[in-house]
């Protein structure tokens, strides 16, 4: 008996789905559901592994596991947790407010921006940066001080030694043998650095480290020798309502979206001054709102609600694509330091911006998202993870 004719089509390489073609067009391999299975780089077909629960929380914030996978840490109902490798928990700071977080590790310290900033230090939570310096008032008293125009202000700084921004100083006139008596600006928990000029100087030198209400500042000039740092004066902390966190070359980078422009300002910090910001000359202006800002090797990626973009400080904003990326942590890089990011078109990366997806597949981008680069049984994957749905672009129908 002869056998009877099958139209199938025998395959062992599969491409997964693809959507963007007829389907009686489609490659050999192309899939029209993929639904619970891997595709390794042989393209063959296996099942995928599945999961079961490990622990529960009660209401999580955000989640960050640290780049050497020793560390995990969960925002939950208010509490930062240490989560350790048998599913117990630690508490490491309260008080925390319900929004989305995003991190970066720098070094051994661990930054978090969100409804609540701060940053991790070898398992001890930390403030970021310290407040702003207030400026002093002063009262004209006899003394030795010669003749001319003093300048005066203060900072304030930590136990660890770390140090704040200066305001503006207050320019004072004096006459000949005279001094000043200083109302030191004071805050729970600091101390207070007072800086001054000389007369007629330009240069503001420390004068005291104290935390008195008032100091007599009557010369010696000859003391005069530590001056405050340039990176110092007229800086600010970060700002208080900043959504998105990057550091590339010793500075840290932060977005903060003004809905009234409609354009998101990112400040960059001073150079390994981590918590010091000039807030009216050193950012950019981006058109949007910036949901994305991730670096790598060639500057900054920038991705907004409708526009992608590359920035350096050397050669300023550079449009990559005319499409933007949804809310939420969109890029993972891997350990060869390629960036791989969801947008509303599909799976990207950089360096050399690549779409590696829009030709094949179409899916909902969704309106937030979570992606993550994992290493798993010798396979490595970018997985996305979306919430909603969203429309798809230029799928077949």
């Amino acid at each position: 008996m002869t056998a009877p004719k099958s139209d199938a089509l025998l395959t062992t390489e599969f491409l997964g789905i693809v959507n963007t073609l007829d389907p009686l067009q489609a490659p050999k391999g192309a899939l029209l559901v993929a639904d619970n299975i891997d595709i390794d780089d042989s393209a063959a077909i296996r099942r995928r592994d599945g999961y079961t629960t490990a622990t529960t929380f009660t209401d999580v914030y955000s989640v960050y596991a640290t780049e050497d996978q020793k560390h995990l840490y969960v925002i939950d109902d208010g509490n930062l947790l240490s989560v350790e490798v048998d599913y117990s928990t630690t508490i490491l700071g309260t008080g925390f407010g319900k929004g989305d977080y995003e991190w970066e590790e720098v070094g051994s310290k661990l930054y978090f921006l969100g409804p609540t900033q701060g940053l991790l230090e070898n398992g001890i939570l930390k403030s970021w940066g310290v407040p702003d310096g207030l400026l002093p008032s002063t009262t004209v008293l006899t003394g030795s001080l010669a003749a001319g125009s003093y300048q005066v202000t203060s900072t304030f700084v930590n136990e660890h030694g770390e140090e704040g921004a200066a305001p503006p100083a207050l320019v004072k006139e004096l006459p000949g043998d005279s001094a000043l008596l200083i109302d030191v600006p004071l805050k729970t928990g600091y101390d207070t650095v007072l800086y001054a000029s000389s007369n007629n100087g330009e240069t503001l030198y420390k004068i005291a480290r104290t935390t008195q209400a008032t100091f007599l500042f009557d010369g010696p000039m000859e003391n005069l020798v530590l001056p405050l740092a340039r990176e110092q004066y007229q800086r600010s902390q970060v700002p208080a309502t900043a959504s998105k966190l990057a550091y590339l070359d010793g500075r840290m980078y932060v977005a903060d979206y003004s809905q009234s422009q409609n354009v998101t300002y990112i400040f960059h910090s001073e150079p390994f001054w981590l918590g010091l910001f000039d807030l009216f000359s050193k950012y950019e202006a981006v058109p949007g709102q910036v949901n994305l800002l991730e670096e790598y090797s060639s500057g900054l990626l920038i991705g907004t609600d409708s526009e992608i973009y590359t920035y350096s400080i050397e050669s300023g904003l550079s449009l990559l694509a005319d499409y933007g990326v949804p809310k939420g942590t969109q890029a993972s890089t891997d350990p060869n330091g390629i960036v791989y990011f969801w947008t509303n078109r599909g799976v990207c990366r950089v360096p050399e911006f690549t779409n590696l997806t829009q030709e094949r597949v179409s899916v909902p981008p969704g309106s937030k998202c979570t992606t993550a680069f994992i290493e798993q049984q010798g396979y490595n994957r970018v997985v996305i993870s979306t919430t909603d749905s969203g429309l798809t672009n230029n799928k077949y129908t």
